[in-house]
């Protein structure tokens, strides 16, 4: 992705709990973030049956994942909670292209 010179970048973590594992939530959650075209990627955790991930990309778009991790999510999943972390500014990307899924974590 071509970054414009006035665009902020933005990294954040995040984690979803509730019935996440084995409804296709992490499929889901990687369409979204293609279709943003965001990077970064997004596991099941092997212990908590959790999903983790990572995100990054230009803010705008960071913030509308975000609002629809939080508040939409795919509809196979019962999300009961959503907690983002280490939201920063980024001047480069971290993570090669594209948005991956982790199979465990």
């Amino acid at each position: 992705m071509r970054i414009m010179h006035n665009e902020v970048l933005v990294h954040v973590d995040f984690t979803v709990a509730g019935n996440v594992t084995e409804v296709g939530f992490r499929r889901s959650v990687k369409r979204r973030a293609d279709a943003l075209r965001l990077r970064g990627w997004v596991a099941n955790t092997s212990s908590t049956g959790r999903v983790i991930g990572h995100v990054e990309g230009p803010y705008y778009a960071v913030q509308e994942f975000k609002g629809w991790l939080a508040l939409d999510g795919p509809p196979s999943a019962d999300v009961h909670k959503v907690t983002f972390t280490d939201e920063s500014r980024t001047e480069e990307y971290e993570h090669g292209a594209g948005f991956n899924i982790i199979y465990f974590y």
